[in-house]
């Protein structure tokens, strides 16, 4: 398959699938196995963590992202996890900047001298969503490096998932690219046009219920530095819609925006929903935790670590 097969494929992945039956592993392996043949650039990468929210509904009084699990072999906090598996990728990754909240900065006194590893403190009055956050911390990113984005409560999602869904950003040369679950009823649904187009974004915590078989986020996305520009206009726009409120704006929104912008957005409906976990009450976590406990160490390995 050539590069220009691989960009049509990925345009429109469900064309030829009934809906129910669409399997994110096969596809994923397609076009894997695609990917190993095509040429790509060396590159190297900058992580971002965004971990400055507040925990409300965790009812924690730390910040969620050092929540302890389980997982089969080790018990350690949902941010030690993800410095794990960016220190296993196969891609090169210079510096990784932890966001959090400057009044959370305490919490993490014991892991200011990871190598590698900023912490960038934000003001309540910055943290308006993961949009402004993001905008809030351009000043210290590279200006010549591609960004991975994990959210701070993404507890697991397999290696090969990141793996694959960074070689596609690379080949393909666009501008963003985030791995999706194909699911019924997601909490948060991405909704394509029958050309494969994302036209709508429904987010049942802002009273959008989705019922149907649509794309959900996994907590990760990989983009452009150059995105920073079209990320200031698109905050502009929303408050001139909102009449300058000083409203919360989630970075996913900004995908629909780059979308109408025709911007190179691709989503990779590639991650099985039930090995991409993340949380936001305490149930949801104590759901996890049963998960993990039903997974022996080498299973974990296998779907988690391998590539």
């Amino acid at each position: 398959m050539s590069k220009k097969d691989l960009s049509l494929k990925l345009q429109n992945p469900f064309r030829d699938y009934i809906k129910e039956f669409f399997s994110a592993d096969k596809f994923k392996n397609s076009i894997g196995i695609t990917a190993k043949n095509l040429p790509r650039e060396k590159k190297e990468y900058q992580v971002v963590i965004m971990a400055a929210g507040k925990s409300s509904r965790m009812n924690i009084d730390y910040p969620k992202t050092l929540y302890k699990f389980n997982y089969p072999g080790k018990n350690c906090t949902i941010l030690a996890n993800t410095l794990n598996l960016i220190s296993k990728l196969p891609q090169k990754v210079s510096k990784v900047f932890v966001v959090i909240r400057d009044e959370d900065a305490p919490f993490y006194d014991k892991l200011k001298n990871t190598d590698n590893v900023e912490f960038i403190k934000l003001n309540s009055n910055q943290i308006k969503g993961t949009a402004n956050c993001l905008l809030c911390i351009k000043q210290y990113l590279q200006k010549d490096l591609d960004i991975l984005m994990f959210w701070g409560d993404l507890v697991l999602i397999p290696k090969f998932d990141v793996v694959i869904s960074v070689d596609m950003h690379n080949i393909l040369k666009n501008s963003l690219t985030f791995p999706t679950r194909y699911k019924l009823n997601p909490y948060v649904a991405f909704i394509r046009d029958k050309n494969g187009k994302i036209v709508e974004i429904a987010h049942k915590n802002e009273g959008k219920n989705f019922t149907d078989w649509a794309e959900q986020d996994c907590s990760f996305f990989i983009f452009n530095y150059s995105l920073f520009t079209e990320l200031a206009k698109f905050i502009d726009n929303r408050k001139l819609i909102e009449s300058g409120e000083s409203k919360e704006i989630d970075f996913v929104h900004f995908i629909l925006f780059l979308t109408s912008s025709n911007k190179r957005i691709c989503p990779l409906p590639i991650s099985n929903d039930n090995y991409v976990y993340d949380i936001n009450t305490i149930e949801s976590a104590k759901n996890v935790q049963k998960k993990l406990d039903e997974i022996s160490k080498p299973e974990f390995e296998r779907i988690f670590l391998s590539n």
